[in-house]
């Protein structure tokens, strides 16, 4: 998408989705236990997961091209801190 990015963006950008999932799984899992219901735990990790979906659906419309690796990282990490919830439903 953006031929300027370099090799430490490429790092940073594989690791945004499995970083926020390290920072989001405690957080749901202590919201899980406080609440007692995965329910809405669930419902709000389907927002990011959808958010994050769309968001990689509409970067090819975004102006200028150099902004287009920001909306993406932006879209790895809603969608890895929506797989932060993915602990709560194995109980």
């Amino acid at each position: 998408m953006d031929p300027t990015a370099g090799t430490d963006f490429l790092g940073w950008f594989i690791a945004a989705q499995p970083l926020a999932q390290l920072f989001f799984s405690p957080l749901m899992g202590y919201l899980g236990n406080k609440i007692g219901s995965i329910r809405i735990l669930s419902m709000i990790s389907m927002t990011f997961l959808s958010a994050g979906f769309a968001l990689y659906a509409c970067v090819s419309a975004i102006e200028p091209e150099e902004s287009r690796r920001w909306y993406l990282f932006a879209a790895r990490f809603l969608i890895g801190a929506a797989g932060g919830d993915i602990k709560q439903a194995n109980f």
